[in-house]
């Protein structure tokens, strides 16, 4: 059950979606980004150098999961893929789409995004690799803490909990 916190951190996600995608694309490894909403421009500088770069108003990062990616329930992708172009034709499809909403899998402490066109992604923990502490994502959205997911937290805001509380139990 979403406690008090995990309730306004899941709230607030629920209240941006549908959120319209219009970037879609691999990170290191097997993370996914998607930057959804209003393109948000950012002037990043460095050694004297300016560069600019635009975000989504919404951005999710999966990144500590194991996932699959659906179609009709059918998977196109997971997270131990390794073809680039696939990676790419496939994450191209998601442009346009909106992310609809998000569904908790208590039981496997797992996550499911569902967007338009019956795709949806299934994202969720191997604890043999990764750490009921490690987030499986994390939501930034302009002008709020970024809020992220992990199995042993829940949903939560970043700011919310200290380190020691996320490593224990919800406050």
């Amino acid at each position: 059950m979403i406690d008090q916190m995990d309730s306004s951190a899941y709230n607030l996600l629920q209240s941006v979606l549908p959120a319209s995608i219009w970037s879609a694309s691999k990170g290191v490894g097997s993370f996914l980004t998607f930057d959804m909403d209003e393109k948000v421009k950012e002037v990043i500088k460095r050694k004297g150098q300016e560069k600019t770069i635009y975000t989504g108003k919404v951005h999710l990062w999966i990144y500590l999961a194991e996932w699959k990616l659906y179609k009709n329930d059918l998977i196109l992708l997971d997270s131990n893929s390794e073809d680039e172009k696939e990676y790419e034709n496939i994450l191209k499809s998601f442009i346009g789409l909106n992310l609809l909403r998000i569904e908790e899998l208590i039981k496997n402490n797992g996550i499911i995004f569902y967007f338009d066109n019956n795709y949806k992604i299934h994202a969720y923990s191997d604890l043999d690799t990764y750490d009921e502490n490690d987030d499986l994502f994390i939501f930034y959205i302009k002008g709020f803490s970024p809020i992220a997911y992990s199995p042993k937290a829940g949903f939560y805001m970043e700011e919310a909990l200290s380190g020691e509380q996320k490593k224990g139990s919800k406050p």
